[in-house]
C-alpha cells in the first residue's frame, strides 16, 4: 500500500476530516507588509533564507504581536504565493508604491 492508498482508505472511513491548508493565516497585507521590513537580505545570504525568515518572525512579532505571521518560509510563500526571500517586483510596488 503507498501512501496515496492509505490517505484515500483513511478519508473513506472519516479520520482525515481536516486539511493542513485549513491551518495556514488568512493573507494579511499587513503581516505581509511588516514581514518584508523586517526580512534581512544579507543576514539570509549569511545564515541562510531560512534562519532570515525565523529573525524576521521574531523582529515582527516586536512590531504588532497581535498579527498572524507564517510559521515559516514556506508556509509564507504558500499564503502569499511567493519566496519572500525573492519577491517579484509587482510585490515591490504594491506594498512600497511611490
Amino acid at each position: 500500500m503507498n501512501l496515496t492508498e492509505a490517505i484515500e482508505i483513511l478519508n473513506k472511513n472519516g479520520f482525515l476530516t481536516e486539511s493542513w491548508e485549513d491551518f495556514l493565516p488568512e493573507p494579511d497585507p499587513k503581516a505581509e507588509k511588516i514581514l518584508n521590513d523586517c526580512y534581512d537580505d544579507d543576514y539570509a545570504r549569511s545564515w541562510g533564507p531560512d534562519s532570515a525568515y525565523r529573525r524576521a518572525r521574531e523582529r515582527a512579532k516586536m512590531v504588532d504581536a497581535d498579527l498572524d505571521y507564517p510559521s515559516n518560509r514556506p508556509e509564507f510563500e504558500e499564503v502569499y504565493g511567493y519566496d519572500i526571500d525573492d519577491v517579484p517586483r509587482e510585490v515591490i510596488d504594491r506594498l512600497y508604491p511611490n
